[in-house]
């Protein structure tokens, strides 16, 4: 009886020894499979031969034809060196015994074309033989992770997280807001943002209200919106259009013609940095960072050279290259919100009219 406890228990032990040894295997096998056959490919190790999309840009567009230079990168070469030198520190990886580093100047010319073309990584790898692992770095479209289920999922049946933006008028954003969900309503937008808090609390240091010319009601300075937006004291919108009188159709073309600021805004914004345009295979928290380096270089080629940056007729033929939000109804709007939107109004069909608005109107 005891012999064959004993027996048992070392059929047991050697059963036990021969599972370790064959998960041993098959895990010594999983990790030879994962180790790279090659550090890197040949024609990857040869970037920093003269081949490439790199040295064709530097070496024959940079010297021969500038304007291309330009179109590549969205950017002149002045502009290009300018920002450089402000970020090659921040970008610049150093050297090691296995391989030499990719260039702060190389990184930054990927990302400018990855941004103005919206290429994907495979597809810039190929042309500028740096491997694809190596460039990591109003509804932007993007494809979300399984996990985010329908969270980022808006009512145009795409999945896209929110530019919020305000812009003065030279084409210049001078606040955004971006990573609310493409699920967030319009009002809610706003009510996300640190622009609401402004608001409420009057710290966005408006200057003082005024009469307008030839009117003696003082009335604030405000925001320009579109029915997306509710009406509040320092944001205007359209009147709604059931039963529009003459008058608030003045207004309401006016206004329209004002908020065209903003529009051409995202339009140039969206044709200069075509990533925008299609969907970003790139998780949201990546998408949020392309799409604010986006608006930071927008804004600083429009400080820096708007007359050549800015083509406005060429973009305004193409202002809708953004999804817009959808539009706010049923806002209980405030008594002194509508009577400073009926003082505008009053005051485009008055001592501010002009012209052609009876013709844009009258269309």
């Amino acid at each position: 009886m005891d012999r064959t406890i004993v027996l048992r228990c070392a059929a047991a032990a050697v059963i036990c020894t021969l599972t370790l040894v064959i998960v041993n295997r098959r895990r010594r096998q999983r990790i030879m499979k994962k180790k790279r056959r090659i550090w890197a490919k040949k024609w990857l190790q040869r970037h920093n031969q003269g081949r490439g999309m790199l040295n064709m840009l530097n070496e024959e567009l940079l010297t021969e034809d500038p304007s291309c230079y330009c179109n590549f990168l969205r950017l002149n070469n002045k502009l290009f060196e300018k920002l450089l030198s402000e970020i090659n520190q921040k970008i610049s990886k150093q050297d090691t015994f296995m391989r030499d580093s990719i260039s702060a100047r190389s990184r930054l010319e990927i990302t400018l074309r990855f941004l103005a073309t919206g290429e994907t990584y495979r597809s810039l790898m190929y042309a500028t033989r740096i491997h694809e692992r190596a460039l990591d770095g109003r509804h932007i479209k993007f494809r979300p992770p399984q996990s985010a289920g329908s969270f980022y999922f808006n009512y145009k049946g795409d999945h896209s997280i929110v530019l919020l933006g305000l812009s003065d008028a030279c084409y210049k954003f001078t606040y955004v807001n971006v990573g609310v969900n493409g699920r967030v309503s319009d009002g809610g937008l706003l009510r996300e943002s640190k622009l609401w808090e402004a608001l409420l609390k009057n710290a966005l240091h408006f200057p003082p209200s005024s009469p307008l010319p030839g009117r003696s009601t003082s009335i604030p300075y405000v925001i320009i919106a579109d029915d997306a937006f509710p009406l509040m004291t320092h944001i205007m919108k359209p009147y709604s259009q059931r039963g529009l009188s003459y008058d608030c159709k003045i207004y309401n073309y006016r206004l329209s013609r004002a908020r065209r600021m903003i529009e051409s805004t995202f339009g140039i914004l969206a044709n200069r940095f075509r990533v925008l345009l299609n969907p970003i295979n790139l998780s949201p928290e990546k998408v949020e960072v392309i799409t604010l380096c986006c608006v930071v270089l927008h804004n600083l080629l429009v400080t820096e050279n708007r007359v050549a940056y800015c083509d406005i007729l060429a973009d305004a033929q193409n202002m809708d290259t953004l999804l817009h939000i959808a539009g706010h109804h049923g806002n209980r709007n405030s008594s002194n919100a509508r009577s400073i939107r009926d003082e505008l109004k009053d005051f485009f069909n008055t001592t501010g009219a002009r012209e052609w608005q009876h013709e844009q109107v009258n269309r």
